[in-house]
């Protein structure tokens, strides 16, 4: 049901995940707000609160992650796409000469202000923006704690990219047989690796790099059944130890930055 706000009312099955979501999407904002439902009850209790007819069973439609879709609710087809556009992704596009000061100085730091390395980021980081999809090559920052690695991720790197379309996971777990993170994420951000302290490191290795560069990845949830999704998620791998990654002399899929030891820090002002 849309009202006279323009604001649609969702309540469907997904049929992929067997789960049910309830929410709203406003096409003004181009914005969705829709949740899970633990009970076809609450799915019920939302479409009678907000005067959605349902009938007898409820709707099963799909839900995907498309950035290369401007189509968000798709009634036709029964299909909604969870991507958004973030505030710094919806203005017209400028030429830039220069990088905002502050951001400049916590990606120099982080880099430790190696220039290379900074240009092979910034155009790294201006391709996922731009295209949306990854580069199949991932970013490796090592320093001593209160480098920055932290702050560029939760402060620069998620609000472009979006708190939704991004996400921070610890090393071990990417042991886990959950790889339900990868789904509808543009930028997976990996702290505390140290691929030598497995048992296996070769195979723990292997999965990063079939993370980084296959098409499609297999999603395993928890009592779902697992499914394919189109890859786009890019990866960036941060460490306070000295050899966070093995990394083969000919492998070009990982970008190590040089080791900063040296703390970030801003001047204090009145």
């Amino acid at each position: 049901r849309t009202d006279s706000a323009g604001v649609t009312y969702l309540a469907f099955l997904e049929k992929r995940t067997s789960t049910y979501w309830r929410g709203t999407y406003d096409e003004e904002k181009d914005s969705s707000d829709i949740y899970p439902a633990k009970t076809e009850t609450m799915v019920r209790h939302f479409a009678d609160a907000n005067g959605l007819p349902l009938g007898e069973s409820i709707p099963e439609w799909e839900m995907v992650f498309d950035p290369h879709s401007e189509l968000r609710v798709d009634f036709r087809e029964r299909k909604i796409n969870t991507f958004q556009l973030t505030q710094y992704m919806r203005p017209a596009v400028k030429k830039s000469i220069k990088c905002p000061p502050t951001v400049f100085k916590v990606i120099e730091h982080v880099l430790a202000k190696d220039v290379e390395s900074i240009e092979h980021f910034m155009n790294w980081l201006a391709f996922i923006v731009q295209k949306r999809d990854r580069t199949m090559t991932a970013w490796v920052f090592q320093g001593t704690q209160g480098t920055g690695k932290g702050l560029l991720m939760n402060k620069i790197l998620m609000p472009i990219l979006g708190a939704e379309q991004t996400v921070i996971k610890r090393a071990a777990e990417l042991t886990e047989k959950w790889t339900d993170f990868v789904d509808g994420k543009l930028l997976v951000f990996i702290d505390e690796v140290q691929t030598s302290a497995y048992r296996d490191e070769n195979s723990y290795i292997a999965n990063l790099k079939n993370f980084i560069t296959e098409p499609t990845v297999t999603v395993r949830m928890m009592n779902k059944n697992s499914f394919a999704v189109r890859n786009y998620a890019n990866y960036i791998f941060a460490s306070n130890k000295p050899d966070p990654v093995s990394v083969d002399k000919e492998d070009r899929r990982f970008n190590i930055g040089p080791y900063q030891g040296q703390k970030l820090e801003f001047e204090q002002r009145d």
